[in-house]
């Protein structure tokens, strides 16, 4: 059987109360969950030592790097396709059609005020 501390059956005591008030559904649910389970043996604890010993700070601090790596170039192609796009630039590097207008208007420069 599953040994608890006080800390632990507290704990658990105002996440049953919480659910009961928010839940009821998901209380009725596990209720069903808990009568199925009862002769079964509980899972032994395991520890998180091992899971932090996975985690290791330079295992983190590598996917950080690639994380950052691949957004910073995500975040560059895209603007870089986005200005290509929203200026209506050619491959010669003149305005294309559906853009004449705009184009002739910025050489026109300012409107008077």
């Amino acid at each position: 059987m599953l040994s608890l501390s006080e800390r632990e059956r507290r704990i658990l005591s105002r996440v049953a109360d919480e659910l009961h008030r928010t839940a009821p559904t998901l209380v009725s649910l596990l209720s069903m969950f808990n009568r199925l389970a009862l002769g079964e043996d509980m899972p032994r604890r395991r520890p998180l030592r091992h899971l932090r010993r996975q985690l290791s700070r330079p295992v983190l601090a590598r996917a950080f790097v690639s994380v950052w790596t691949a957004t910073t170039l995500a975040m560059i192609a895209l603007a870089l396709i986005l200005s290509h796009v929203s200026h209506g630039t050619s491959a010669s590097g003149g305005c294309g059609r559906s853009w004449s207008a705009i184009c002739d208007a910025r050489a026109a420069g300012p409107p008077a005020q």
